[in-house]
């Protein structure tokens, strides 16, 4: 799917989205380039892009249905393309779709546009969405504390929060972390289902 840019007046801007919060602190990071012919062409990985002309603000959000980069099945090189010519291309030939929403107002109208996206592909139920979360692993709790005495205190603590669900982030799995308490020295972090088909 092709989209065309003035050079000198366009800007792409990445909103680059992260899981892991064992391994990332920050789940959330914005980039932004000036598009210019002298810059060359981009090609770009991620799910959430942008491109806003600089002058009125007006612009175009475009979110790729698909897991983060990374945790594709189907891997792919690049994700959207800026070529030098004004050319602006998104790659529809790894089998996932893409969304896209105008927008006017710059930044704001942009988080509003993107906000449009996500309420028109699974609107809003307040049974179960916005729901107030608590995890066991939240002060690196492990298994070897996963027991009753242990999730009653959680529970109770959760309740005065205010908390909707607890949610119990370990022993889920068959086999041992590295990170378990019964590890002591062995176990893996890396590489589970070669470690284990059954993990």
């Amino acid at each position: 799917m092709q989209h065309h840019f003035s050079h000198g007046h366009f800007k792409l801007v990445r909103a680059n989205l992260y899981d892991q919060t064992d391994t990332h602190s920050e789940l959330l990071q914005e980039d932004e380039w000036l598009l210019h012919p002298a810059a060359g062409d981009m090609r770009l990985r991620g799910n959430a892009f942008a491109l806003e002309d600089t002058l009125d603000g007006s612009g175009r959000v475009f979110l790729k249905l698909a897991p983060l980069p990374d945790s594709r099945a189907v891997q792919s090189a690049w994700d959207v393309c800026a070529d030098r010519d004004g050319t602006f291309e998104l790659n529809t030939g790894d089998g996932y779709s893409w969304r896209d929403c105008a927008y006017e107002n710059g930044k704001w109208g942009r988080i509003a546009a993107a906000h449009s996206i996500q309420r028109d592909i699974r609107p809003y139920d307040r049974d179960h969405d916005g729901l107030f979360l608590t995890n066991t692993w939240g002060d690196r709790n492990r298994d070897g504390r996963l027991n009753s005495e242990f999730l009653i205190g959680e529970t109770a603590a959760g309740a005065r929060l205010g908390a909707d669900v607890l949610q119990i982030d370990d022993g889920w799995q068959q086999g041992v972390t590295a990170n378990s308490s019964l590890a002591r020295g062995a176990g893996t972090w890396n590489g589970f289902w070669a470690t284990d088909p059954h993990f």
